[in-house]
């Protein structure tokens, strides 16, 4: 754009040329039309100054819309970073429901510890309590063997069958005791199976939370996605805009410069014009006097003819110089006269420096803007992933802890069946006691994983289950292998 030289930089050089030729022809034509001519140069001149000032003032006008413009952009760069500061709060706000839910898991994880333990200690105290009642049977049986024995004798021996009735009565004591203990381990049965509800509804507590956490997680995600691709347009037109602002900015500058120049070539061609003026007054008046003088005296003629020819030389050399320096601006904007310079220099660019630097810093500024707030959308999706890690961690936890808990009432109720009665028939796996509202098919499920094997319980039990579709709670079962 500086190689180009502006229309108006020619037209000033072409009323320099044509005010120094007008002076170089001072000496030969008249006062008055020199001037006539001149002041002709001195008005075209002064107009195109007003339409370059009006140029300027619509350049203005324009350096204050672009200016309210950068000012929406800087706000809505505000609002860009409130956005992202509410969704720093959202992340916040579900890393502390993602902490909630672990700490409701570390609860669930120390109830199933303890119910596993008090499952251990039912199942050696259920063992115990079989072996004991195990014997117990077979001294019974021997007890009841030998009072047959004795009552098959003719002559039995009251001694001895009074001692075997207090071995009965304690038998039956004993039995008693046993009897009752087997009530207390029922008792004991309901509680654990009031903790496993109890351990049910925290995991199922659980399982919400998470599934609101994901719900959450879901819905952050995409409004942070959607955020981010708002963002990103934002952005791109924020920075079309800016890169717009300073092209123009760049021109108006420019711009600036070449009126600031024109104007004080202006100047200085007026004083010049004066100087001439002035200059072509001298001369008439020196003519007048020397006329004057050559009628008074003729003695010097030769002496104003020298001066004369002294004048035409120094004129022909001003308009050798004038052309000179018409060739010098057609060729470059940067020419200045070696000797005697009647224009006043090009401004430097120095003189643009602190404007050019101030807008250089405000564009370095919002382009730091931008950076960080692309840093900042990638720490948020950093973040995102770190959720959807813990996450899936959590769910895969939560999946363990329901096999657990469904594996452990499986065990349950297996040992439960097994202490109930005594030795198992053959061809058994244990015995079970089914509870209010429960179907054959719940406990084949549970006991096999096939609900269709309810058909093999009711072949075992079919003196206890004359009909399938009416079972007692409390009846004891036979769960076949």
């Amino acid at each position: 754009m500086e190689s180009r030289i502006p229309r108006a930089c020619l037209l000033l050089g072409t009323a320099t040329v044509l005010l120094l030729t007008a002076c170089g022809d001072a000496t030969q034509s008249s006062p008055e039309r020199s001037r006539s001519e001149l002041e002709g140069d001195l008005q075209r001149t002064q107009q195109k100054l007003e339409r370059s000032r009006e140029t300027l003032a619509v350049t203005e006008r324009r350096l204050v819309s672009l200016a309210k413009e950068q000012t929406r952009d800087h706000r809505r760069i505000a609002d860009m970073t409130a956005r992202s500061a509410a969704l720093a709060g959202q992340n916040r706000k579900l890393a502390r429901h993602l902490a909630q839910a672990r700490e409701q898991l570390a609860r669930g994880n120390s109830i199933n510890t303890a119910l596993r333990q008090q499952r251990d200690q039912n199942a050696r105290r259920v063992a115990e309590l079989g072996s004991e009642h195990q014997a117990m049977g077979a001294r019974l049986a021997s007890a009841y063997a030998e009072i047959r024995r004795l009552e098959a004798r003719p002559a039995p021996d009251q001694r001895r069958v009074g001692d075997l009735y207090q071995r009965v009565a304690a038998g039956t004591r004993e039995l008693e005791g046993l009897r009752r203990y087997n009530g207390y381990l029922l008792q004991e049965r309901s509680n654990l199976q009031a903790w496993l509800q109890e351990a049910n509804a925290t995991r199922s507590r659980q399982q919400d939370a998470l599934r609101r956490s994901q719900q959450e997680s879901a819905r952050i995600e995409s409004s942070s996605a959607a955020a981010n691709q708002k963002l990103r347009v934002e952005l791109e037109k924020a920075q079309a805009q800016v890169s717009a602002l300073a092209d123009e900015i760049g021109d108006a500058n420019v711009l600036h410069a070449k009126i600031e120049q024109s104007t004080g070539k202006i100047t200085k061609l007026q004083a010049a014009n004066k100087y001439l003026v002035e200059k072509v007054e001298a001369c008439s008046l020196a003519q007048q006097s020397s006329r004057a003088e050559s009628i008074q005296q003729a003695g010097h003629l030769a002496l104003l003819g020298q001066m004369l020819r002294s004048k035409r030389e120094a004129a022909a050399r001003q308009q050798h110089q004038g052309r000179f320096m018409t060739a010098q601006w057609q060729s470059g904007p940067g020419f200045r006269v070696a000797r005697r310079p009647l224009l006043v220099p090009v401004a430097s660019e120095t003189d643009e420096q602190p404007k050019s630097t101030r807008r250089e810093k405000e564009l370095k500024e919002v382009k730091k803007k931008v950076k960080e707030l692309e840093q900042e959308q990638e720490a948020l999706t950093k973040k995102l992933q770190e959720l959807e890690t813990e996450y899936a961690a959590v769910k895969k936890q939560v999946q363990t802890l329901t096999w657990a808990n469904e594996v452990l009432v499986k065990e349950l109720d297996a040992a439960y069946a097994a202490g109930d009665s005594g030795p198992l028939p053959k061809g058994t796996r244990g015995m079970y006691v089914l509870r209010k509202g429960e179907s054959l098919s719940r406990v084949a499920k549970a006991f096999y994983g096939d609900p269709e094997r309810w058909k093999d319980i009711v072949a075992a039990n079919k003196d206890k289950i004359p009909d399938p579709d009416m079972v007692k709670a409390g009846t004891v079962i036979v769960i076949p292998e």
